[in-house]
């Protein structure tokens, strides 16, 4: 087949899935690592990681709380 002037050949079409894919399942794999190493490391971490986590999600909430109390005009 001739292409003429004006003509590009066209590349077959490819989804771009696949490198999604890959860096998701390579991320995937790096996050269950990291667990297990750090269970591994830290035996009894696990509890403790999850009380602090509530309690900084707490104080964040309370802070957000806060926040948007002092931005609503009829507060004052």
């Amino acid at each position: 087949m001739r292409r003429g002037p004006g003509r590009r050949m066209r590349r077959p079409e490819q989804p771009d899935t696949i490198p999604a894919v890959g860096y998701k399942m390579l991320g995937y794999v790096v996050w269950q690592g990291a667990k297990w190493y750090l269970r591994r490391r830290y035996p009894g971490a696990g509890r403790k990681v999850m009380i602090g986590g509530a309690a900084a999600a707490a104080l964040a909430a309370a802070a957000a709380g806060v926040i948007a109390a002092q931005r609503e005009p009829g507060s004052e």
